[in-house]
């Protein structure tokens, strides 16, 4: 569960408990792939934007697509100065996609999956997550 900056069960744990917040807004990866239009546009609403056209929503989607955040990613001389430092790890945006590595299904070792379970009883299973 260790990500580059710290628990990831920690990270979503500490969200989790203010999902109710009336200035927090909880978006899914999953659902943003799934129906990246719908999401956009709730967080425009949420944001308190209004006139949120279909074109609008194609531009945020266009600006925002995995091409463009790669691309910018790899640009951005700050954060490959912290590459090659050390302090990052690894590039920030990496497959784009839910639950796959280079098109192939993520796969874990019984040891890993354990300490993934018990760390989601442990953390996240208490809050409903």
């Amino acid at each position: 569960g260790n990500v580059e900056n710290g628990s990831y069960f920690d990270h979503v744990a500490s969200w989790f408990k203010r999902v109710d917040d009336s200035d927090v807004l909880l978006v899914r990866f999953e659902e943003l792939k799934r129906d990246p239009s719908r999401v956009i546009e709730q967080i425009a609403t949420f944001i308190g934007m209004e006139d949120v056209t279909p074109t609008k929503i194609k531009n945020v989607m266009d600006l925002t697509s995995f091409e463009r955040m790669k691309l910018a990613d790899e640009q951005d001389m700050g954060l490959r100065f912290m590459r090659w430092l050390g302090v990052l790890r690894r590039a920030h945006v990496r497959q784009g996609e839910v639950g796959s590595v280079d098109g192939s299904r993520l796969t874990f070792s019984t040891e890993q999956l354990a300490a993934l379970e018990s760390l989601y009883r442990e953390k996240l299973q208490p809050l409903g997550v």
